[in-house]
């Protein structure tokens, strides 16, 4: 859809998109066929897994989408200060700066939706121990719980090679989401502007790299998760 913008043809379905969709899609088919099965109709559970499936399909592509078009921004922007740049410049930047935003804070929505399905699909009860959590207090319920110990190792293992870009990626949303607005931080490049000072820009292809990063980290879990959760439905 995105890829319009910069008069692209749609993404084509390859590497870790199309390995991660593939699961999503079989585990999908398989979950629709039991559910069918049922005679008194499938429990809820499966019902919500059903619905969350679908959702998180939704998500991660939105989730590429969006990375997609902040790169695409990026690459247009050559100077290192707003002071220096003219206004297609600088709508160039904000549309960056949009997308980026957009695509972090959905990263750590997929994390947290597959938090939500892990747990029911396991039977975890996370809630009763924390009533709030995240898709890693999850993982940690999984270790507790020994349930499926293979899956719970591969997650671990991949959230710990990626974990300088999440952590880099968490603070920027924690930051966006508690901690200042848009209105404030255009506020303050209101205020660089009126003194005549330069307002830097971040380093957008370290931020770049994060977020691809935190993209391939979504996509290898999903698919870890998907391909297991296969197996747990009866054919």
């Amino acid at each position: 859809m995105l890829r319009s913008l910069f008069n692209e043809p749609p993404r084509i379905e390859e590497g870790l998109i199309l390995q991660a969709g593939e699961a999503i899609q079989r585990f999908s088919k398989r979950l629709q066929l039991y559910n069918g099965r049922q005679r008194d109709g499938a429990p809820t559970k499966y019902r919500r897994i059903e619905l969350w499936t679908n959702g998180l399909w939704m998500s991660l592509n939105e989730l590429e989408q969006s990375v997609y078009a902040a790169g695409k921004y990026a690459e247009r922007i050559h100077k290192t200060s707003l002071s220096d740049m003219n206004d297609e410049e600088e709508q160039t930047y904000y549309l960056h700066v949009y997308y980026y935003k957009n695509a972090f804070i959905r990263l750590f929505s997929i994390f947290d939706k597959t938090g939500y399905f892990l747990n029911e699909m396991l039977d975890l009860e996370t809630e009763k121990e924390k009533p709030r959590y995240s898709y890693f207090t999850v993982l940690r319920q999984m270790q507790t719980k020994h349930r499926e110990e293979e899956l719970s190792k591969m997650l671990y293992s991949l959230k710990d090679k990626y974990d300088a870009p999440l952590r880099k990626l968490r603070d920027q949303r924690n930051f966006e989401i508690h901690y200042m607005n848009a209105e404030i931080q255009d506020d303050l490049l209101h205020l660089y502007s009126r003194y005549g000072e330069k307002y830097p820009l971040e380093n957008l292809k370290d931020n770049m790299s994060n977020l691809k990063q935190g993209l391939e980290v979504a996509l290898l879990t999903l698919e870890a998760v998907f391909k297991q959760s296969y197996r747990r439905i009866a054919e």
